[in-house]
C-alpha cells in the first residue's frame, strides 16, 4: 500500500496560528477560553485482555539524543506516584523532550480550548513531535462532528506555575504546527478498532521560520517499535495532566506495565492504577534501554478508562510498522 493511503495529513498555517494567539492575548479572549471538559468519545470499562505472550522477534530501536548540558538522572528510588518536575530538571533528558500542546476546536457554536502533551523525536528536519492522534483529529463523538484541531502550538519546557502561555508567546518560545499526519485507520475507524493507531506526528516551526531547531533545544527521545524480548515491565511516564490534583506543569511517575492485546488482536500496553488525567494524552510511556543506556518511548498516553471498582488506568498502542512509516514519510 502506498504511504499516502496509510496516512491522512492536514496542513496548518503557522502565520495564521500566530495571529490567532496574538489576537486572543491582546483582546483577553484567551482568558475567556475555558479548557473543555468534553470527552465525547469512548469512555468506560474495557474488558481484560489476554496477556501478551508472543509477537515475534523483530524490533527497531532509535536511540535518543540528550541536549547539551543535560545532567539530571531519574530518581529510581522514587515511589510510584505522580511527582511534579522541578523547573530546573525540565531542561534535562528525558524531561527536556516533553512539552505541552494547546489547540482549539469548535463545539457547536463555541470555540473551546484544549491541551495535550507531545514529545520530540530524532528527525531529519529537527522539528518533529509525536502525540496522540485524538489530539490532532477528534474522536468519534455523539454530539459533534469529528474535526482537525486548529491553531495548534507546542511549548517546550512549559511551566505554568510561575509563567503561563503569554510568557512563552512574548519570548518567541512557541512552535507552530505546520503539518499533522495520523494513520488512516484512526481517521476512518470506529471506536473499537482504531485505538491501536492513536498516535500522530506534528511538523513544527517558529512563526517566522527562523531560529534554533526544536531538537537542538530539547534533544530527542528515542523509541522502540515492535517486540523486545527483554522489555522491562516497569517504566516511567511524563505528561502535562490537567484537572483535580494536578497543576498545569510537567509531572512524572513510575509505572507498572502490562503487555496485552486489543480486542482486535493488536498489541497494546496497559498502565494500571495510573492517576494522570486528561491533558496527559500524548505524553510518552518509557522504559530503560540497556543498550543505549537511556529512556526510550514504547508508547504514549492514548485512552483513559475506569474499572467498576473506580481504579483508573491508561492504554497505549505499541509502536509498530505503521509508526515507523509515519516517521519515514516526514
Amino acid at each position: 500500500m502506498e504511504l499516502e493511503n496509510l496516512f491522512k495529513k492536514y496542513r496548518s498555517e503557522p502565520e495564521a496560528t500566530h495571529q490567532f494567539w496574538a489576537s486572543a492575548l491582546k483582546t483577553k479572549t484567551l482568558a475567556q477560553l475555558r479548557f473543555s471538559d468534553e470527552t465525547d468519545g469512548f469512555q468506560g470499562y474495557r474488558p481484560e485482555a489476554p496477556p501478551l505472550t508472543l509477537l515475534g522477534d523483530q524490533s527497531v530501536i532509535k536511540p535518543g539524543q540528550a541536549p547539551a548540558g543535560s545532567f539530571y538522572q531519574v530518581d529510581e528510588s522514587a515511589q510510584a506516584k505522580p511527582t511534579i518536575v522541578p523547573a530546573g530538571h525540565s531542561w534535562s533528558h528525558p524531561f527536556s523532550t516533553v512539552g505541552k500542546l494547546f489547540f482549539v476546536r469548535k463545539l457547536g457554536q463555541e470555540t473551546k480550548l484544549f491541551s495535550g502533551t507531545a514529545f520530540v523525536v530524532p528527525s531529519k528536519n529537527g522539528n518533529m513531535v509525536i502525540s496522540a492522534a485524538h489530539c490532532l483529529f477528534s474522536e468519534m463523538g455523539k454530539r459533534y462532528k469529528r474535526q482537525w484541531s486548529r491553531h495548534l502550538v507546542f511549548i517546550p519546557f512549559y511551566q505554568e506555575e510561575n509563567r503561563g502561555f503569554k510568557y512563552y508567546f512574548e519570548r518567541g518560545e512557541v512552535f507552530y504546527a505546520e503539518e499533522f499526519s495520523i494513520p488512516e485507520k484512526w481517521f476512518s475507524g470506529n471506536n473499537y478498532n482504531r485505538y491501536e493507531y492513536d498516535y500522530g506526528r506534528i511538523s513544527l516551526r517558529k512563526e517566522n521560520g527562523q531560529g534554533e531547531l526544536l531538537q537542538q533545544l530539547t534533544g530527542g527521545l528515542g523509541w522502540i517499535a515492535g517486540p523486545r524480548p527483554t522489555l522491562n515491565k516497569t517504566g516511567i511516564a511524563i505528561a502535562y495532566p490537567e484537572g483535580e490534583g494536578f497543576s498545569g506543569g510537567m509531572w512524572w511517575s513510575k509505572i507498572a506495565l502490562s503487555f496485552q492485546h486489543f480486542v482486535t488482536g493488536h498489541p497494546h500496553i496497559r498502565i494500571r492504577a495510573h492517576t494522570f488525567t486528561e491533558g496527559a494524552s500524548g505524553g510518552p510511556i518509557m522504559v530503560w534501554d540497556e543498550d543505549s543506556e537511556q529512556y526510550v518511548a514504547i508508547g504514549l498516553h492514548a485512552s483513559i478508562s475506569q474499572q467498576p471498582s473506580g481504579l483508573r488506568y491508561w492504554d497505549s498502542p505499541r509502536f509498530g510498522t505503521e509508526f515507523i512509516r509515519m516517521l519515514e514519510e516526514a
